[in-house]
C-alpha cells in the first residue's frame, strides 16, 4: 500500500475539507491554524484543518497523532474515558500534534479512505514529513498504550521498515522495536511491503521477538498470527495445533501476559479454541484454564469497567462451546454475571455509560439472559446521548428471537433518531437491509427509505468515500438480492447515484469507487 506523504496531502487540499469539529474535551477554537489554547488536564487537539495540521507538524518538526472516531462508537468512548483522560497520555500529547477526525464532519469519510482506515476507532502516528509510522490498536491497557506511544515517539521508526529489517537481520532490532511490531494494529494494516502480511510472517516476527528476550511481543505476534489464520479460514496441521496450544498455555499461566494480550484473551476465546483444538477432553481442559485466567482479572485495577465486564466473554462463550446442549449456565455463574452487571450499571455515570452498558447488554446476551439484556437496553435509551446505538442493539436482540416486526421497528426508530451525516446514512442502510432481510414484502417502506438515503449526506458525492461507500456496496448487494436491481421505483435513486458519480474528478478515489460499483 502507498505511503501517505505530505506532498500528497497538500495536493489533496482542493479535494478535501478539514475536520471542523473539536475533539473530545477540546476547547472551541475553530478555524485556527495553531494549536488550541487547551485546558489543564485535557488534550490540546489541533483546531484547524487536517491539511493545516500536517503543515504545522512539518513546520515545527513534530510527529502527528491522528484519531479517527465517532461519538456513538463504544470503543471510541472507551478510548476517550481511558487513554485520553490519562495524565500520562495528556503529558505526552505535548510532544506531537493531536488531530481528532470525527467521522461525521466535513469530508471526513474521504479523509478516512485516504488514510486507509477501516473502522472506528483508528489511531495513526505520522512523522513530521507526513510518513505513516504506525497504527496502535485501541483495546489495550492504558499503561501499555502510553508505553507503546512513548517508544514510538522516541524512535519514529516506520513499522514497515521494522518488518523488512526483521526478515533480513532480526538481531539488529531492539526489544522496543519488537514491542512496536507487536502493538501494531495488524487488522487495519497499511504497510508498504512487497507482499501482504500473512500468518507465517507474524509467526516469523514472533520467533524473532522471543530470541530478543521480549516474551510479551512474542506472545502478541503469535496470537495475532492465529487470529489472522482464523479470519482467513486457514486450517492448522496437527503439529501446528499442538504448538499453538503450548503458546496459549504459556499465556494463560502468566497474568502479565494475559493482561498484555487482553484484546486477544477477551475477544477470541471461542474462535481460537475451534482453530487449535478438536472437541474433547483437551479442549475442555484448555477452556477451563482460559476461564480461570479471566476469572482472576474480573476486577483487576488496570482494566476499565467495560474491560472488566468483557472478561466474562471467554467464560460464557467457552461454556456454550463445550456444552452445546445446555439450556442455561450454572446458577452460580448466572448470579455472578447478574451481580457484576448490576454493579457496573449502578456505579457508572455520564458518557462512560456508552461503553459500559454496551458491554453489559452483550455480556447478558452471551449468558443468554435475553430479557435482562432487553431491560438494560430499554432503560439506557432514556439516558444515552446516542440512544440510536442501543436501539440497534434492541433490534439485534429481537431479530435473534425471530420477532422480525419488533426488530424492524427498532431499526426504523434508530434511523429516525440517528445524528450526523455519515451516521444517518449508515443507520438508514442498516434499516433498509434489515427490512430486506426480515420483511422483504414491505416494498413501500424499502423504496421510500432508499429514496431518501442520500439526503442525509452533505452532498451526493460523499456516498463514494470511506465507510459511506462500504455501506453503499452493502445496500447495492441487498437491493440486487431483493429485486434484481430492476425495481422501477428505485430508478431515480440509481440515476441520482450516476449523476453524482459523473460530477467527480476522473482522477479521484471517489470516481474510481463509483466506477467499480457500476454507477
Amino acid at each position: 500500500m502507498s505511503k501517505i506523504r505530505l506532498t500528497t496531502l497538500l495536493f489533496a487540499v482542493f479535494l478535501f475539507i478539514g475536520c471542523d469539529r473539536d475533539g473530545p474535551d477540546a476547547v472551541d477554537s475553530a478555524n485556527s491554524d495553531e494549536r488550541g489554547s487547551g485546558e489543564a488536564g485535557t488534550i490540546n487537539w489541533f483546531a484547524g484543518s487536517v491539511e493545516d495540521a500536517f503543515v504545522y507538524a512539518g513546520d515545527n518538526n513534530k510527529p502527528l497523532f491522528l484519531y479517527w472516531g465517532a461519538v456513538w462508537c463504544p470503543p471510541c468512548e472507551e478510548i476517550n474515558q481511558t487513554v485520553f483522560k490519562d495524565p500520562g497520555f495528556i503529558a505526552q500529547s505535548e510532544l506531537f500534534v493531536p488531530v481528532y477526525l470525527d467521522g461525521d464532519t466535513g469530508r471526513a469519510q474521504t479523509w478516512g479512505e485516504h488514510f486507509a482506515v477501516q473502522g472506528y476507532p483508528t489511531m495513526i502516528i505520522f512523522n513530521a514529513v507526513g510518513d505513516e509510522v504506525t497504527r496502535i490498536p485501541g483495546a489495550i491497557e492504558v499503561e501499555r498504550y502510553n508505553s507503546v506511544l512513548e517508544l514510538t515517539l522516541n524512535g519514529l521508526k516506520r513499522t514497515s521498515e521494522l518488518v523488512e529489517q526483521a526478515l533480513v537481520s532480526p538481531d539488529q532490532l531492539s526489544r522496543e522495536d519488537f514491542t512496536q511490531l507487536a502493538y501494531y494494529s495488524w487488522d487495519q494494516e497499511n504497510l508498504d511491503l512487497n507482499a501482504e502480511p500473512d500468518p507465517d510472517l507474524l509467526k516469523t516476527l514472533s520467533a524473532a521477538a522471543r530470541d530478543s528476550g521480549n516474551q510479551i511481543a512474542a506472545t502478541r505476534l503469535y496470537l495475532q498470527s492465529l487470529t489472522m489464520a482464523y479470519s482467513r479460514e486457514q486450517r492448522l496441521t496437527p503439529d501446528e495445533m499442538l504448538e499453538a496450544q503450548g503458546e496459549l498455555e504459556t499465556m494463560l499461566s502468566n497474568q502479565d501476559l494475559v493482561l498484555a494480550n487482553f484484546d486477544f484473551s477477551m475477544f477470541w476465546s471461542k474462535e481460537l479454541m475451534e482453530l487449535i483444538t478438536e472437541p474433547g477432553e483437551g479442549r475442555e481442559n484448555l477452556s477451563n484454564r482460559w476461564a480461570q485466567s479471566m476469572q482472576a482479572v474480573h476486577e483487576h485495577p488496570s482494566l476499565s469497567k467495560a474491560e472488566q465486564l468483557g472478561s466474562w466473554y471467554p467464560q460464557l462463550h467457552l461454556y456454550w462451546l463445550n456444552n452445546p446442549d445446555a439450556q442455561s449456565l450454572p446458577t452460580e455463574a448466572l448470579d455472578e454475571v447478574r451481580a457484576h452487571v448490576a454493579e457496573m450499571d449502578r456505579d457508572t455515570r455520564g458518557s462512560a455509560r456508552q461503553t459500559v452498558i454496551n458491554k453489559a447488554y452483550q455480556v447478558l446476551q452471551a449468558a443468554r439472559l435475553y430479557d435482562e439484556s432487553r431491560e438494560i437496553l430499554l432503560a439506557e435509551i432514556e439516558k444515552s446521548e446516542s440512544p440510536y446505538y442501543f436501539m440497534s442493539g434492541l433490534a439485534s436482540l429481537a431479530e435473534q428471537q425471530k420477532d422480525f416486526a419488533a426488530a424492524s421497528d427498532w431499526l426504523e426508530r434508530a434511523y429516525a433518531n440517528a445524528e450526523g451525516k455519515a451516521t444517518r446514512f449508515q443507520w438508514g442502510v442498516e434499516y433498509v437491509t434489515g427490512l430486506i432481510r426480515m420483511q422483504p414484502e414491505e416494498h413501500e417502506k424499502i423504496i421510500t427509505t432508499v429514496a431518501g438515503l442520500l439526503d442525509n449526506l452533505e452532498q451526493d458525492q460523499d456516498v463514494f468515500a470511506g465507510r459511506n461507500f462500504g455501506r453503499l456496496q452493502t445496500l447495492q448487494g441487498a437491493l440486487k438480492d431483493w429485486d434484481g436491481g430492476e425495481q422501477p421505483a428505485l430508478a431515480s435513486f440509481y440515476a441520482r447515484l450516476g449523476a453524482a458519480c459523473q460530477q467527480l474528478d476522473r482522477e479521484s478515489m471517489g470516481y474510481r469507487n463509483c466506477s467499480t460499483a457500476g454507477f
